[in-house]
């Protein structure tokens, strides 16, 4: 089977059209974000974690750091959780950021400090000593799962 000139450069100008297009985007695919999208996911991130830290600081006196009473014990937890939520998320995009341990042992450090001002209070009901203790059993364990390899 003979090829005329023309069939041949039109099979070559196929090939190269496919590499450059199909081919070129399974290729991206597998790439890396680009730098400015992956700057602006940080900077999501870490608006995230100022604005958690702002709320969370509203729960607990400036001076002592001791949790302050008054405030729901679901909104501590939720504000806490979320604030090491976001720092995982910065710390999976950039490991400087810290460590998703120690995201989640601070997150715990919080859960005890609260448990142990409802307990001391003796205002609160069995019920609302179980839902802080709740809150530390499930920090224990999502610190258990973070230091396994």
């Amino acid at each position: 089977m003979k090829y005329t000139p023309i069939a041949l450069l039109g099979v070559a100008v196929a090939a190269l059209l496919f590499t450059l297009g199909v081919g070129g985007m399974d290729a991206r695919a597998g790439q890396p974000e680009t730098v400015p999208e992956l700057e602006s996911q940080v900077e999501n991130a870490r608006n995230k974690i100022r604005v958690a830290e702002r709320v969370c600081h509203m729960f607990h006196d400036a001076e002592s750091g001791a949790p302050r009473g008054g405030a729901d014990a679901e909104a501590i937890y939720r504000w806490s959780k979320r604030r090491m939520e976001a720092e995982i998320e910065l710390f999976e995009m950039d490991p400087s950021h810290g460590s998703r341990e120690g995201a989640v042992r601070r997150h715990l450090e919080w859960m005890k400090a609260w448990n142990q001002r409802v307990v001391e209070s003796e205002a609160s009901s069995p019920f609302g000593i179980a839902i802080t203790e709740y809150f530390v059993a499930e920090a224990e364990a999502m610190l258990g799962e973070s230091t396994k390899p």
